[in-house]
């Protein structure tokens, strides 16, 4: 899957704020990433195609990632292998016959070409202002939290 980055811009006194109160904000800039990553996942869940077993909305889940003390904050929007292994094959389509390649040619149960259903793609652009808005107050919330101590 496509990895996606995005940055608060534009909050000049935020950014310098967070600078000064890291040691005391970087857990609540993790938590907020990881409610933001939850409002992606949600979407992702409600635009997936329901397919005959549901287990592609059954497998988007925003992971929290742990929160290490010298490493970036992330937070992700994924689909468990083990209960979608198809996702990528939704998202992206296929250029191909899917089944096994025998001496006869394809044998097996054999779809075609299946065209992209993205989903996840998607669920982040429909989202990426609200779950930048989400971040920026929360973590301007926060600030004013710490700052006040």
């Amino acid at each position: 899957m496509t990895n996606v980055r995005f940055k608060v811009e534009g909050a000049k006194d935020i950014i310098i704020s967070l600078e000064k109160y890291k040691d005391k904000i970087r857990p609540e800039i993790q938590k907020a990433l990881d409610k933001g990553a939850q409002i992606i996942a949600d979407e992702a869940k409600r635009i997936a195609p329901l397919g005959p077993t549901g287990n592609l909305k059954k497998g988007i889940y925003a992971k929290e990632m742990p929160y290490k003390k010298y490493s970036p904050s992330v937070a992700i929007v994924t689909v468990d292998r083990h209960i979608a292994p198809h996702s990528h094959l939704v998202e992206f389509g296929t250029g191909v016959r899917i089944g096994k390649k025998g001496k006869a040619g394809y044998i097996g149960k054999s779809f075609g070409i299946m065209p992209a259903r993205p989903f996840l793609r998607p669920a982040f652009d429909s989202k990426k202002s609200e779950v930048e808005r989400f971040v920026k107050n929360y973590l301007k919330n926060e600030l004013i939290k710490v700052s006040a101590k």
